[in-house]
């Protein structure tokens, strides 16, 4: 996907992060999915807009939105819910794979 955008799914809410354009092999990109009662969470935190993080080795790559719930005492408790990419450049043969357990 590109740029940032919410599309409602299902009943879903899905908060997309992409850059501007296409990059290299694909577009990049993180996103996050608010449930219904999350979507309630949201509103309740003001409904502040999702915050992302710039343009990273070509890519996006951060992202996040406030939520808040009521405690069992009705005390609105404010959560930061982040979505992250973060690629690693190790392999994912049985060799490598061995070879990182040691480490």
């Amino acid at each position: 996907f590109l740029g940032n955008e919410k599309e409602l799914i299902n009943g879903y809410m899905y908060y997309k992060h992409g850059p501007e354009k296409q990059n290299r092999r694909g577009s990049g990109g993180v996103g996050i999915i608010l449930s219904p009662k999350a979507q309630r969470a949201w509103e309740m935190s003001g409904f502040k807009p999702a915050v992302c993080g710039g343009n990273i080795a070509g890519t996006t790559r951060l992202m996040g939105i406030h939520l808040a719930f009521l405690d069992e005492n009705d005390n609105l408790k404010p959560i930061f819910v982040m979505s992250a990419y973060h690629p690693s450049t190790l392999g994912s043969s049985k060799k490598d794979i061995k070879q990182n357990e040691k480490n």
